[in-house]
Order: structure tokens, then C-alpha cells, then sequence
């Protein structure tokens, strides 16, 4: 019996569970893509507006470029995981 109601739950639940799923990965996958394209705009910005050298123009100069293509890219893999989902 308690079986069989433990089963009964799963099955009403489980569709529940991967709607959610699906919502999440779609919900991420837009912030961190949108997120790593601000991030790309604003150190192309910065490239063009900045007349500094030096390591700190250096590293900030890469931290956009990483953290950008990071956060672009998991939210690009975010959104074709949800695409390839059933």
C-alpha cells in the first residue's frame, strides 16, 4: 500500500518537477547570456574610451573578456540543454 502510494505521488509530481526544470534553465540561461553580453559590450567600451596602460588596465581588460565569454557561453550551453531536453 505504501508502496504503491509512494509511486502514485512520483508519477502526479514528476512532470511538476521537470516543468520547474525547464524553467529554471531558461530563466539562467537568459541572465547569463544577457549578463555576458553587457559584460562584452562594456570592456569593448572600455577599450575604446581608455587611454591607460599598465597592468591594472591589462586585468581589468581580461576580467571582462573571461568573465563575459564564462557567462555568455553558460548561458547559451543553458538554453540548448533546455532545447535538447524532452
Amino acid at each position: 500500500m505504501a508502496l504503491s502510494l509512494l509511486q502514485k505521488f512520483k508519477l502526479a509530481f514528476r512532470d511538476f518537477g521537470v516543468s520547474l526544470h525547464k524553467l529554471f534553465l531558461q530563466i539562467t540561461g537568459f541572465l547569463f547570456a544577457t549578463f555576458g553580453g553587457f559584460l562584452l559590450l562594456r570592456g569593448y567600451q572600455h577599450l575604446g574610451n581608455s587611454e591607460e596602460s599598465g597592468f591594472k588596465y591589462y586585468f581589468i581588460m581580461a576580467a571582462f573578456l573571461i568573465f563575459g565569454i564564462l557567462m555568455l557561453g553558460f548561458g547559451i550551453q543553458s538554453l540548448y540543454r533546455l532545447r535538447s531536453m524532452k
